[in-house]
């Protein structure tokens, strides 16, 4: 439907999430998450207080018109002017290994950077392993998986037949957030986290991943799970 073609925000926006393309970053340019061995692998998202002012300018490719918009500051980039940019969230060289692993650290407006939390999550996910079973990512202090801040739980597909076509054929997705007692975090913090969520969301579940579905011919593949 053309009114769905335009970002047409109502009222003022509190967040905004930023995020590279998977062009730039090498460890999801395949079919799946690789190995993050260099700075070049890493994928890194940033959360800003709430707009980053854009121009809507749509462009003409062969014979199509694809949705554009123009920023100030290219976004993505490293060495992007972000002043207004309160978290920055990066997977670390390595990755966690076996265990999907994202930093996140509080930003101030000079590009300071502290680090709060580490968001992990465990080895085998995703595919049709998302049909039964919950995926559950610990956000702790020390990267220690002792959820003493949050936990953050992609929940299954609802039951039922209804359920199984909507996990088949859509990436509809629901997620959790639950916040530990006594976790002490700022409201800045807790918004960091949340924008995370959709981090995770993209890297492991939406982005450059292997999906169900139909082939060539009438072949079906399916993906058990993603490690």
């Amino acid at each position: 439907m053309p009114d769905y073609q335009v970002y047409n925000p109502i009222n003022n926006p509190v967040l905004t999430f930023e995020k590279g393309g998977n062009c730039d970053n090498c460890a999801q340019c395949g079919s799946l998450n690789c190995f993050v061995c260099c700075a070049k692998c890493q994928s890194h998202a940033w959360m800003h207080n709430g707009d980053v002012p854009s121009t809507y300018a749509p462009k003409k490719i062969c014979c199509s018109t694809i949705d554009h918009w123009e920023f100030e500051n290219t976004p993505g980039l490293l060495d992007t002017p972000r002043p207004n940019a309160f978290a920055h969230a990066v997977v670390p060289i390595r990755g966690g290994m076996c265990t999907p692993t994202v930093n996140v650290m509080e930003r101030d407006q000079k590009g300071n950077e502290i680090e709060f939390a580490v968001v992990q999550g465990p080895t085998f996910f995703g595919g049709c392993m998302d049909l039964c079973c919950s995926t559950k990512f610990t956000v702790s202090r020390q990267g220690d998986k002792s959820a003493d801040l949050a936990l953050i739980t992609k929940k299954n597909k609802d039951p039922g037949c209804m359920g199984l076509c909507v996990a088949l054929c859509t990436p509809a997705d629901t997620y959790n957030l639950d916040f530990a007692p006594g976790h002490n975090l700022t409201p800045t913090q807790k918004a960091a986290i949340v924008g995370e969520m959709i981090h995770l969301d993209f890297l492991f579940f939406e982005a450059g991943k292997g999906r169900n579905g139909l082939g060539w011919g009438l072949l079906l593949f399916c993906v058990l799970c993603v490690d």
